[in-house]
């Protein structure tokens, strides 16, 4: 759980992405609801994991983002959406 916002504790989960503006956008769409968006890079620092290089095999973004999302989560062990 990540912290606490209106009383309300907050689930974190990670955006795969490593763009900081794409990263600003999301926390700016999902700032009302009761989680706590990072980044890739503030979760392998956090948990001290490395990211791992995940190639683009699917024939549509929507499967890309899949591969990306269930690889991270192996690394992480938390949710995660690309």
């Amino acid at each position: 759980m990540g912290e606490q916002g209106n009383g309300r504790m907050k689930t974190e989960l990670i955006y795969g992405t490593g763009n900081p503006a794409k990263l600003t956008g999301m926390k700016r769409a999902l700032e009302k609801l009761p989680v706590e968006v990072i980044g890739l890079k503030e979760a392998a620092e956090k948990y001290q994991k490395e990211i791992p290089y995940v190639e683009e095999t699917g024939s549509t973004p929507l499967e890309n983002a899949r591969l990306k999302a269930n690889a991270y989560y192996k690394v992480f062990g938390k949710p995660v959406f690309s």
